[in-house]
């Protein structure tokens, strides 16, 4: 896809089939769902074994090698160091990303919430998954941003952007 941020309002419209004043009509809003699908990021949904399988990388094939070769060797305490090196970082390595695939979850649960858009020339409340490429998104004071927009209108606009910049005053 090119770079939208340099199109003019209108010539988005245009691209998305949408109507700066009535929005998308229901049609529209069918055929950006099946092209562009819903707003939302995409987890793996891998399975508790697929994350463990993950773990085994060249570097614990590698400890494992040498720890075996030291074995061969003769060299014993050398084969049980090594050996438990490559088994703590298999075993850190999973609670690690379990761990984060757990937060990633419970991050997505938390970041549902309803959005104003313009459809067929009616403001509508929908979930932040089903805003489209080509909606006007309508927002008062307080409302979340659900996806990149370009502002059409606005009255003594002001975006606290903290929680993703860490700034402490509103731009």
């Amino acid at each position: 896809m090119y770079n939208l941020l340099n199109f003019k309002v209108e010539n988005l419209a245009k691209e998305f089939n949408s109507d700066l004043e009535r929005g998308l009509n229901t049609n529209q809003v069918n055929l950006n769902t099946e092209k562009y699908g819903k707003n939302t990021l995409k987890f793996s949904t891998d399975s508790i074994f697929s994350i463990f399988l993950s773990q085994f990388n060249i570097f614990v094939f590698l400890l494992f090698f040498s720890s075996f070769f030291s074995l061969y060797m003769g060299e014993i305490l050398d084969f049980y160091i090594l050996l438990s090196f490559a088994l703590l970082d298999i075993v850190l390595g999973f609670i690690q990303e379990y761990k984060s695939f757990g937060i990633l979850q419970t991050l997505n649960k938390l970041n549902q919430f309803e959005v104003s858009v313009i459809r067929d020339g009616i403001i509508v409340h929908i979930s932040r998954d089903e805003v489209l490429p080509g909606d006007v998104v309508f927002l008062k004071s307080g409302d979340l941003i659900p996806a990149d927009t370009k502002i059409i209108t606005s009255s003594n606009l002001v975006v606290d952007e903290s929680s993703i910049t860490g700034d402490s005053s509103e731009i």
